[in-house]
């Protein structure tokens, strides 16, 4: 009677052993079906579960704990994404599953009420998606957002106009039939809100190209009555006819103009072997000439080997998995920050998790992610920079925190060494924080080991070399405004953010 008794007693001491693993729920909201979407499901469900077998076994990752998903799709029947059903599926998955965190959604429209709900409920938000300047951490102060957004397109047209300085007749064109994710709205947002602090004089122009047909005899005098500097947004066949169209009516010398034409997932050039005038039809002379005043704004597609090695396995797993084929695009970018942002909140999840093993604050895993340097499918190699939050006010006499990341590259590009940080400087009202006496913090003037400065100093380092370069400034005093700029030097180099961030000290600050 003992012998079958023992299958049992095994099974049950399986079950335990098992049930020291907490589950980690995660909440998944992503257009379940319609794959134009760049976080379509079947694009980002591989990566995800790759991620999730990853983390599952390896138990240094998150010991005693195990990962595992719940998904709703956020299309309507219509199989567009939906402001509706995506906030009612996460209500459905928070009171089915109670999520630690929300992965998606993608769309712009879906994840603004979901962000909402996931900063009052105090859960983490994880999106490779949700593109649009709208999402300030003031108001989505749970959204953490791990791919390319549409602020640092506007930054980067800022930058080109800056560099030729460019100040004025900047023209912002671009379609919109205010359906659905509106694509070109938002990534034109972006530079219609960085140009426009910058004090650049800009004029933007809407038209709809599914109103057929397209009135190009309005479009083009319009852009030579307003536009040297042509920002311009919509599909590539509607574009080339617009730049056939304009070459054609030569009201302008070509040397007079500069197009830019914004295609941040290179559709234009995926089936033209790089020749995006080109159509095989007795306009591509005209169009290949026109093309020489035209800049296509892509996504750089990283060229490490960590994101070669994540698309082929992204590619065999969507096919073995989700039955769809993945193709060479800058679109894979997305998957990869979804995977990325999963493994950065595991990691954060980690570092919070109570001695206990007891789930921490949302906030508190949050605040782990932003302002953190991951090297992950997409990040292996980032490149020398320092970012800033924008310039604000301070009150007299309370105490303030200026929040700051800086990343560097891994290795010396020439000698293959690794960087390692061993200085950090901050310093006011000085371009390079370099050969000046007035810093206000800098780590060879403290003790070896220790990170804050002398106890009687107002300047307290928060950060630390890894790429976190918060500084705290206690009991602020009038004298304390300034531009404020932070430095870090490796073994082999040093880098200043030459951009700083301004601070106001007054009696009373109106936001």
């Amino acid at each position: 009677m003992l012998v079958p008794m023992l299958p049992l007693v095994l099974l049950l001491a399986s079950q335990r052993v098992q049930g020291l693993r907490q589950n980690v729920t995660l909440a998944i909201i992503l257009p379940q079906k319609n794959t134009d979407y760049p976080w379509a499901w079947p694009r980002i469900g591989p990566a995800v579960e790759r991620a999730i077998r990853v983390i599952n076994s390896d138990a240094a990752l998150l010991p005693n704990h195990r990962l595992q998903y719940f998904f709703k799709s956020s299309e309507n029947k219509a199989g567009i994404c939906s402001e509706t059903i995506a906030p009612l599926m996460a209500v459905d998955l928070k009171l089915l599953h109670d999520p630690w965190v929300f992965i998606g959604p993608g769309c712009s429209y879906s994840a603004s009420p979901v962000g909402l709900f996931t900063s009052h409920w105090d859960v983490p938000m994880v999106t490779a998606g949700a593109p649009a300047v709208a999402f300030d951490k003031s108001v989505y102060h749970s959204v953490t957002n791990t791919g390319p957004t549409h602020k640092k397109l506007g930054k980067f047209a800022l930058r080109i106009c800056e560099r030729f300085q460019w100040r004025e007749h900047v023209l912002l064109l671009f379609n919109d039939n205010k359906v659905d994710d509106r694509p070109c709205f938002f990534a034109v947002e972006g530079l219609f809100t960085e140009l426009g602090k910058a004090n650049i004089t800009l004029v933007d122009m809407v038209f709809n190209e599914k109103q057929l047909p397209v009135n190009y005899s309005d479009i083009i005098p319009d852009i030579h009555q307003t536009g040297r500097v042509v920002f311009s947004c919509c599909s590539p066949d509607v574009f080339r006819q617009m730049m056939v169209r304009f070459h054609q009516a030569a009201l302008l010398p070509q040397k007079e103009y500069v197009f830019f034409y914004i295609d941040v997932f290179g559709q234009s050039l995926k089936d033209t072997q790089n020749k995006p005038w080109a159509r095989g039809d007795h306009d591509d002379p005209v169009a290949m000439e026109a093309y020489k005043s035209v800049k296509i704004l892509t996504y750089s597609e990283p060229q490490n080997k960590e994101y070669k090695d994540f698309v082929s396995h992204l590619k065999s797993d969507a096919i073995k998995n989700f039955n769809f084929t993945i193709d060479d695009s800058l679109m894979n970018i997305i998957p990869g920050g979804f995977y990325d942002g999963l493994m950065m909140y595991t990691h954060a999840l980690n570092e919070t998790l109570t001695a206990s093993g007891e789930r921490p604050p949302g906030k508190k895993v949050t605040e782990k992610m932003w302002n953190r340097t991951y090297h992950g499918a997409l990040g292996a190699d980032p490149d020398w920079h320092v970012e800033y939050p924008e310039p604000f006010c301070v009150v007299e006499n309370s105490t303030t925190t200026i929040p700051c990341s800086f990343t560097h590259p891994v290795v010396h590009k020439k000698t293959d060494v690794k960087h390692r940080v061993t200085r950090v400087v901050w310093c006011p009202d000085h371009n390079v924080c370099w050969g000046t006496l007035s810093n206000v913090y800098d780590s060879w003037n403290v003790a070896a080991d220790r990170w804050n400065v002398t106890a009687d100093s107002r300047f307290v380092y928060l950060g630390d070399r890894v790429g976190n370069c918060t500084l705290q400034i206690i009991k602020t005093l009038k004298g304390d405004a300034a531009t404020y700029r932070f430095r870090f030097v490796t073994n082999a180099n040093g880098y200043t953010g030459e951009k700083g961030v301004r601070i106001t000290v007054t009696s009373k600050c109106y936001f």
